[in-house]
């Protein structure tokens, strides 16, 4: 029996992969990286973090939503884009829409905690690359999430999930990579020249 973790890591590599080679996400941690495109990256990981931080709170009691630090992950993000003086995030594009059954929060879980593990990366290369100027609150914090991977882990074997369920975890996990780069291009189009 192939557990849950498995089958994630198997049915969203390819979106995953197609997540890192989007832009803004594509110029991290390259010659290509910008203040300007940073602030891209912030603004749909914001849009990212609050369509699920708004479904967790329809589901405060379930185990994942504690593990998320959604309130501190959001007021990062917000403190971040204050500084860089950005415009208000877009709407997140996820289809189909987010939900607060289990096989959502679950979903909302891999992603943002397999995000965290990133976003140590991302924040040790920010401090050492000459960024700064750029505020760091949001892969700072978000960085702090990756200890919840362990526990994040230990909580989805030991659910007893059907075919069925699993499946609908993998399709939520994959809506969401696909909903960052929706997203992302939506963002990049409302903001090239006329």
């Amino acid at each position: 029996m192939t557990s849950v973790l498995q089958q994630l890591r198997t049915h969203t590599a390819h979106q995953h992969q197609a997540l890192e080679d989007t832009m803004p996400f594509a110029a991290l941690m390259t010659d290509s990286f910008s203040a300007s495109r940073y602030t891209d990256t912030l603004l749909t990981l914001r849009s990212f973090h609050g369509a699920i931080h708004q479904v967790t709170q329809e589901a405060p009691t379930h185990p994942v939503t504690s593990m998320l630090d959604a309130s501190a992950v959001c007021g990062a993000l917000d403190a971040d884009l204050l500084v860089l003086n950005a415009p208000t995030a877009p709407e997140f594009v996820n289809n189909p829409p987010l939900t607060s059954q289990c096989t959502d929060i679950i979903a909302c879980g891999y992603v943002w905690l397999g995000s965290s593990m990133g976003a140590k990366m991302i924040y040790r290369w920010l401090l050492s690359n000459g960024a700064a100027s750029l505020p760091k609150n949001y892969y700072q914090t978000l960085s702090g999430c990756n200890q919840h991977w362990a526990g994040f882990r230990h909580y989805v074997d030991g659910l007893t999930l059907t075919e069925q369920e699993g499946e609908q975890i993998c399709r939520s996990a994959n809506a969401l990579f696909s909903g960052l780069r929706n997203t992302a291009s939506r963002l990049h189009t409302a903001m090239e020249p006329a």
